[in-house]
């Protein structure tokens, strides 16, 4: 009789000890992981959008660029032409 109330207990021990297993228990304590990876896909995402557009503005800057440099260069070229007034 000793011997099974000794198993019984440090059967009950260990069920306790590990909350019998739930899958419930263990889907909370890893939910605040699942939040924040989804948190950081969702900043890594937006963070990949707002470089993407910063590199079209900049080389639609970029083409601004040429073309009021080519737009110069031509103006300067009308100037300097000898039947120009």
């Amino acid at each position: 009789m000793g011997a099974q109330s000794f198993v019984a207990l440090w059967l009950l021990s260990i069920f306790l000890s590990n909350g019998f297993c739930l899958p419930v228990a263990r889907d909370q304590n890893k939910a605040p992981a699942e939040v924040k990876r989804q948190k950081d896909f969702a900043l890594t995402n937006s963070l990949g959008v707002l470089q993407s557009m910063d590199s079209r503005l900049q080389k639609l800057v970029k083409e601004v660029q040429l073309e009021t440099n080519e737009v110069e260069a031509l103006a300067k070229v009308a100037k300097n032409k000898p039947g120009s007034p």
